[in-house]
């Protein structure tokens, strides 16, 4: 039976949406450069845990499409399967979503 090798993501909270996408990105690179071939991130890590104290405003349909090319493109180039916790916009309501 083959070995498979699973990486987790222990990030820090991002402080921007924007920077959620780099650190995800980064965090597949490195994934990729350590054997990886699944890297695992938490609940919602793109765009970004919006709190009281963190006043982040929900993520825009063009944010989301973008953020999800980007790490696409990064898992293929690192040839890792990410599973990446996201919001999607339902019935104009966003949705905790991978």
């Amino acid at each position: 039976m083959p070995t498979v090798r699973l990486a987790l993501a222990n990030l820090p909270f991002a402080d921007t949406p924007d920077d959620a996408v780099v650190r995800t990105v980064q965090a597949i690179a490195d994934a990729g450069r350590a054997g990886a071939r699944v890297v695992c991130f938490p609940e919602n890590y793109l765009p970004g845990y919006r709190t009281a104290s963190r006043g982040m405003a929900p993520p825009t349909a063009a944010y989301l499409e973008d953020a999800w090319r980007r790490v696409a493109a990064a898992a293929r180039q690192a040839a890792v399967t990410a599973v990446v916790g996201t919001e999607r916009i339902v019935a104009r309501r966003h949705r905790i979503s991978t």
